[in-house]
């Protein structure tokens, strides 16, 4: 063998001299000279998951579509997360001032964004569902309310909304100047002018097509004031009395924990 080279053999005949080796060699012996005994703990444990995981409460799914005026699905998604955020953590302080009731918030498993195969009308829209999944649903209508409700209201969207009211009421109080300018540059008109009739009626003409102009700008506005929020619903929760299919890996895990508890029996006794 050249020098720099490792000989297996070698290497194995030192491994098998440790303790490591005496103790898997062990634990090995062990299993295959009690194989019908770990199969039996094995099936215990996977009869006594399964068992379990029948016997949890029933989870019922509904889902919630809604549309966003200007904020993307992106940071929607990101708005959901602190909501689970806060049901995980049972942070009932925030999720009562948010319209949760405490047992709402008990009842709640989880709440997913999940894309919509709605058909969008136009690229500024941004329609996203929301699936919750709940023990009960008796007070879907409530947590429908509650839902919008936070997403309306959370800091992002609140700051979001600050911004356009201060956008809205300042461009109002701007047109509502414009239309006072206006209206006295009419009376000056009609009092001092001494253009012909023709330039009179021109100058009056331009001044109430600007005037009305400024007067439709401000109802747009007010109706968006009206309706600032940013999230819709556009398709409500559909009550369901059809459980979700119990989903866990209960079997697995007793399963996994009968073997290991077996071979720490088995080693005690079969010493």
């Amino acid at each position: 063998m050249e020098n720099g080279e490792i000989d297996l053999i070698d290497l194995y005949g030192a491994f098998k001299k440790t303790a490591t080796y005496r103790v898997l060699n062990n634990s090995l012996k062990l299993i295959t000279n009690n194989k019908l005994l770990f199969i039996a703990f094995i099936i215990v444990g996977v009869s006594v998951g399964y068992y379990l995981q029948t016997k949890k409460a029933p989870v019922y799914k509904s889902e919630l579509l809604i549309d966003s005026a200007e904020i993307d699905n992106f940071v929607s998604k990101n708005i959901i997360s602190g909501l689970n955020k806060l049901f995980s953590e049972q942070n009932l302080t925030t999720l009562n001032k948010n319209g949760f009731s405490n047992g709402t918030t008990q009842s709640i498993i989880s709440i997913e964004c999940v894309p919509s195969q709605v058909k969008i009308k136009n690229e500024d829209q941004n329609i996203f569902k929301l699936a919750v999944n709940t023990l009960k649903t008796d007070s879907l209508i409530q947590l429908e309310s509650a839902l919008i409700n936070y997403l309306n209201n959370n800091k992002y969207s609140a700051h979001l909304k600050q911004e356009s009211l201060t956008q809205y009421n300042t461009e109002i109080l701007e047109l509502t100047a414009a239309i006072n300018e206006l209206d006295s540059a009419r009376k000056f008109i009609q009092n001092h002018s001494n253009s012909t009739q023709t330039a009179i009626h021109t100058s009056l003409a331009s001044i109430s097509h600007e005037k009305l102009e400024a007067k439709v700008r401000i109802i747009e506005l007010n109706n968006l004031i009206n309706n600032i929020d940013n999230y819709e619903i556009l398709n409500g929760f559909t009550p369901t009395n059809t459980p979700e299919p119990a989903k866990g890996k209960y079997p697995l895990k007793f399963g996994l924990l009968a073997f290991i508890l077996g071979f720490l029996i088995l080693r005690v006794f079969k010493k």
